[in-house]
């Protein structure tokens, strides 16, 4: 016996959130992401572009901050630094996402901070 198919009503969007919104009216640059992802642009400035004082930063600032910081971190030689930056300007590897959201900052520099950097981490507790 066959499963009964399942439908589902979906409503249909009429309005944008209020950051998304914002977006579209705001003068902040949009980033060439793939056509197949339509949510990255909200999502990249939503979730990893760092608020500066004149507005949010650009796909390629985010770049700047995020590949000085892992190469200094990694203590990485000038190809491997080239590298990692021609991959992630061409959207083809990327580090984790928490490492774009603080990686570069100075608030990752600082020891007690260190585990920040990673989506998971484990602590000695006895």
């Amino acid at each position: 016996m066959r499963p009964a198919c399942l439908h589902l009503a979906i409503p249909r969007l009429t309005s944008f959130p209020p950051m998304v919104q914002q977006l579209r009216r705001s003068s902040t640059p949009r980033v060439s992401f793939p056509e197949t992802a339509p949510a990255a642009n909200p999502v990249f400035f939503r979730t990893y572009s760092r608020q500066k004082e004149e507005g949010r930063e650009s796909w390629d600032e985010m770049c700047d901050r995020t590949i000085a910081g892992v190469a200094k971190l990694g203590k990485l030689t000038s190809p491997e630094e080239a590298l990692i930056a021609r991959m992630q300007r061409e959207v083809k590897a990327l580090t984790s996402g928490r490492w774009l959201w603080i990686g570069g900052t100075e608030w990752i520099t600082q020891q007690k901070n260190f585990s920040g950097g990673y989506n998971c981490t484990s602590t000695n507790v006895v």
